[in-house]
């Protein structure tokens, strides 16, 4: 038994050494990975904070477009309104021309008739001084 008893002796001691070796090897491995992976994860931070920022920027940016643009829509709605007015004002003109311009040629024609009569009265009147005059 002694025999049996060293071998496995000695069968356990090397076991347990290669079990030791396996252990401590799988150890440096897992610690060697998990600084890789917490390298990884503050690279990762890091990036994730710098896209934050640009996020956060790009919003800023994007705010100050829209305040913009809603000031530029008010302005064109303003724009608008005072080109709805002119052209308003502008058609109240023409109107308000038309009725003048034909008032004048109205008032014209009026004129050009009361000349025409006064005229043919002074000539009748003419003619008949001349036929008196003749007749005398």
């Amino acid at each position: 038994m002694s025999a049996i008893g060293r071998r496995i002796n000695l069968g356990l001691v090397v076991f347990v050494a290669l079990s030791m070796v396996g252990t401590g090897g799988t150890t440096v491995l897992y610690q060697d990975s998990a600084s890789d992976l917490r390298s990884q994860n503050q690279e990762l931070r890091q990036q994730n904070a710098e896209l934050r920022e640009n996020l956060d920027d790009t919003r800023n940016d994007l705010e100050s477009t829209q305040t913009r643009v809603d000031e530029l829509e008010d302005q064109l709605e303003t724009r608008s309104e005072d080109v709805d007015q002119v052209a308003t004002n502008l058609n109240s003109m023409t109107c308000r021309m038309s009725a003048t311009r034909s008032r004048t040629r109205l008032t014209t024609l009026s004129r050009r008739s009361m000349i025409s009569k006064a005229r043919m009265k002074i000539l009748r009147t003419r003619y008949r001084t001349s036929i008196k005059r003749l007749m005398i």
